[in-house]
């Protein structure tokens, strides 16, 4: 797989590659162009990442470690905002801080119209996406099905950052 992700690196220009196995992406990390950014994809805490045999609940917590490999994260958006039992919003972890004092992008995903999500919310999806960039340190961007919804959150917004991303 490395040899074909690296061979399309060298023909198409490419901005993103994702992967949730650390293994691969420190296989391709510097062998692709500066302008394509390495992202390293947690899963549900629970899982475990392929390479190093560990839960992602504890990969997460190695940002310097991540940061030799990869210039962001894509992390499932519980990560950041937890849901209690009671299906309300827990407090907000240090995921978006601490990453960001190391130099890594965050990227919020698991965004869905269709999906209960927490009552916090009020059955609103724009108040979702609005709790990811209008409440203490933002994520740089989301990975949605729903590109319109968070598109017409970011319409709310006047003090997004200029480079905040939706992809889809």
């Amino acid at each position: 797989m490395e040899d074909i992700v690296l061979e399309l690196l060298k023909v198409y220009q490419i901005d993103f590659v994702s992967s949730s196995d650390m293994g691969f992406l420190k296989s391709i990390s510097g062998k692709s162009s500066k302008a394509t950014k390495v992202v390293f994809q947690l899963l549900n805490a629970k899982d475990v990442e392929p390479s190093t045999k560990k839960p992602y609940e504890i990969v997460v917590k190695d940002f310097a470690m991540i940061k030799s490999f990869a210039s962001g994260i894509m992390v499932p958006k519980d990560y950041i905002w937890p849901i209690k039992a009671d299906k309300y919003l827990g407090l907000p972890t240090t995921v978006v801080s601490d990453a960001h004092r190391s130099g890594l992008e965050v990227y919020a995903s698991g965004f869905a119209n269709d999906f209960f999500a927490s009552y916090s919310y009020n059955y609103d999806p724009t108040a979702e996406y609005l709790q990811f960039f209008d409440k203490g340190d933002s994520v740089d961007g989301v990975v949605t099905d729903f590109p319109s919804t968070a598109s017409n959150a970011i319409g709310e917004m006047s003090n997004l950052p200029p480079k905040f991303t939706i992809y889809f």
